[in-house]
């Protein structure tokens, strides 16, 4: 070969070794996947913006000695997770690309991972058979209504509705999955899968309904419906919704409240009136958006009929306490009361204080002194005064129960509350006793099923099996118990059947009584009859003094008395209870009193010492203010004040 021929092929062979090296120091500063490549994965490809996603590195698939380095574009920062094997970032609304780089000795090894945030959202439509858009009522509706859906992505291009799974009585509309028609009555379950137009990215939603026949104001069990105006479709469905429900409504309030009216009607008016009861058998609700809403304002208006003649010409001062009562009634767990503040005293008898705080009070009234007796109270309302009745049946003046509950300390008798947050509200449904709300968790529910004040079922739970008596009233009690705290609920249950042997007993107000002092003695009785007599013997002759399931007498003589109340159903069954009642002379002031007996200032003589000190001056104060004393007689208490 000539000698030129070998400076050619040398030639040749220096440009291809510097085209080779070229070449690698061009892949180097790329990238390089090929055969060297690692695996990278994210957890979600497809995050809704402002989501955090996980980028991770699978060590075990790195050379041996690689540092890893990240880069992005968009929105994630710069060489956040520089030398991490795994990297969680925050993405914006935009496409992201991040490139994790592995180097390794001159070498550079690169993988990427495409983030595309996409929000995806599902509109539904109700609209009638004409097209006319509805209104929400609470994922409720009547057959013969449609249902339209429309997918958004709120950072694409586009969305639809790719796929629907129905179940229940419901039927597509069309050939495209976005409307459906409620065919018939029923639940249905709707599973919407959307799915972005311009990019690989799906989202699946659930959807619940309830179907219904439109109700009417056919009568149902124990109640007369009755409407004011034209029913609304927002009726319609409240009364579909509702009427399968109010014979227990009725039957769960009167367990609790005991009789109400054998029938009660019970009138839906415009969501912009106000409900009431009207007349002892007759209540009107605002019908609002909600079954709900509707449902505990019915069982509020119960309560008012349950206590109807108590709130009829009742003193001013009785209006928290009436309201109270029913608030209470209408749900068996309480409102969060860590933030709601306790009214003055004024505020509540002025009725200027929110239904919320007046059930604050009656809710720790019960607490202390028992359902039984707000009851009892609230039975002696009408035309009476509220604070002496207060007084007659608690034994302590209403200023000092509530000067206990506005400490918020140990004899605070809201304490309980912050313990067990439900009622000690139940119900006697197919055997079984079960209490309306299920307490928390460590609070021990025992229960005392025949009236003996023994809880012969001690720590049994929320729902115990109960075979009731085959007919007449029997109180049942259930208790809750959480350390030191126990807060009890008595109910005396109406059972079917026959009158049955009546059990008899009854309560004495107050409890510490003196000559020429009225008392009140109250029947609590198991008698299962409208038409039971009720006589009572005050002294022990045998002789009938009054009749009545409450009655007042006043004893003129000092001495230890046996008083009897006979109660007889009206089969003629009968049965009697007994109760020693001790009376007491006069209460004697001392010698040096400064006051008239009988004058304004010895009501206010609190500790009965025969003086005033300014503390019960300051009270007589506060009642001159509030209009509940006279010039004169806080002219008489400011007097003796003085004298004292």
């Amino acid at each position: 070969m000539p000698t030129r021929d070998y400076a050619a092929v040398l030639s040749l062979l220096l440009v291809g070794a510097a085209l080779f090296a070229a070449g690698g120091a061009a892949d180097a500063a790329a990238g390089s996947t090929g055969s060297e490549g690692f695996a990278v994965s994210v957890d979600d490809p497809t995050p809704e913006p402002h989501d955090s996603v996980t980028i991770a590195v699978d060590e075990a698939t790195l050379p041996d000695g690689a540092t890893l380095v990240w880069r992005n574009d968009g929105e994630l920062g710069t060489n956040r997770c520089i030398r991490h094997a795994n990297c969680t970032v925050r993405v914006g609304a935009a496409p992201v690309t991040v490139t994790v780089e592995a180097h390794v000795d001159d070498r550079v090894i690169t993988e990427t991972v495409e983030i595309t945030p996409v929000e995806l959202s599902l509109s539904e439509t109700l609209v009638d058979r004409d097209g006319e858009a509805l209104s929400s009522v609470g994922y409720r509706v009547l057959t013969g209504e449609r249902l339209e859906l429309r997918a958004t992505d709120e950072v694409g291009s586009g969305a639809t509705v790719a796929n629907v799974s129905a179940s229940g009585p419901v039927a597509r509309v069309g050939a495209e999955p976005t409307a459906f028609e409620f065919t018939g009555p029923g639940a249905v379950e709707l599973t919407v899968t959307m799915a972005a137009t311009d990019r690989d990215a799906t989202e699946t939603v659930s959807l619940s309904f309830r179907a219904y026949e439109p109700g009417t104001l056919e009568d149902t069990e124990r109640f007369v419906l009755r409407s004011a105006e034209p029913l609304s479709r927002n009726d319609r469905i409240v009364l579909a919704a509702l009427k399968p429900d109010l014979p227990t409504v009725y039957e769960r309030y009167e367990q609790r409240a005991g009789e109400l009216p054998e029938t009660v009607t019970f009138e839906l008016a415009e969501p912009r009136a106000r409900s009431y009861a009207v007349a002892p058998d007759t209540v009107v609700v605002a019908n609002g958006k909600t079954v709900h809403g509707v449902r505990t304002t019915l069982v509020h208006e119960l309560a008012h009929l349950g206590q109807y003649e108590a709130t009829t010409e009742t003193d001013g001062g009785w209006n928290f306490l009436i309201e109270g009562h029913a608030s209470y009634e209408q749900s068996s767990t309480l409102p969060y009361y860590d933030d709601l503040s306790k009214p003055s005293e004024d505020a509540l008898l002025e009725w200027t204080a929110s239904y919320d705080q007046a059930h604050y009070f009656v809710a720790s009234y019960v607490a202390e002194y028992g359902r039984q007796s707000l009851l009892d109270l609230l039975a002696d309302s009408a035309g009476s005064d509220f604070e002496r009745q207060f007084r007659a049946e608690t034994g302590e003046s209403f200023a000092s129960f509530h000067e206990r509950w506005m400490s918020g300390g140990s004899d605070d008798p809201a304490a309980a509350w912050k313990v067990f947050e439900t009622k000690p509200m139940f119900a006697s449904e197919d055997g079984t006793l079960r209490t309306l709300a299920e307490p928390l968790d460590g609070v021990e529910v025992s229960w005392d099923t025949d009236g003996d004040g023994a809880f012969e079922r001690v720590d049994a739970g929320h729902a115990v099996e109960w075979t009731p008596p085959a007919s007449g009233r029997q109180a049942v009690t259930v208790r809750f118990t959480a350390g030191t705290e126990s807060i009890e609920g008595t109910q005396v249950l109406a059972l079917d059947g026959g009158d049955p042997t009546p059990t008899a007993a009854f309560g004495v107000a107050p409890d510490s009584v003196a000559v020429g002092e009225s008392v009140t003695f109250r029947a609590n009785t198991t008698a299962n009859s409208d038409d039971a007599a009720y006589r009572w013997d005050f002294d022990g002759d045998s002789a009938v003094e009054a009749t009545g399931e409450t009655v007042a007498f006043t004893y003129a003589h000092s001495g230890t008395y046996a008083a009897t109340l006979t109660v007889e159903a009206s089969d003629g069954a009968t049965d009697s209870a007994t109760v020693t009642l001790p009376v007491e002379e006069e209460t004697q002031l001392p010698r040096d009193v400064v006051y008239e007996p009988g004058s304004g200032a010895a009501e206010y003589d609190a500790d009965a010492d025969g003086r005033i000190d300014i503390g019960e001056l300051g009270a007589a104060a506060d009642a001159f203010s509030s209009g509940r004393l006279t010039i004169d007689e806080l002219g008489s208490v400011a007097e003796a004040f003085s004298a004292s």
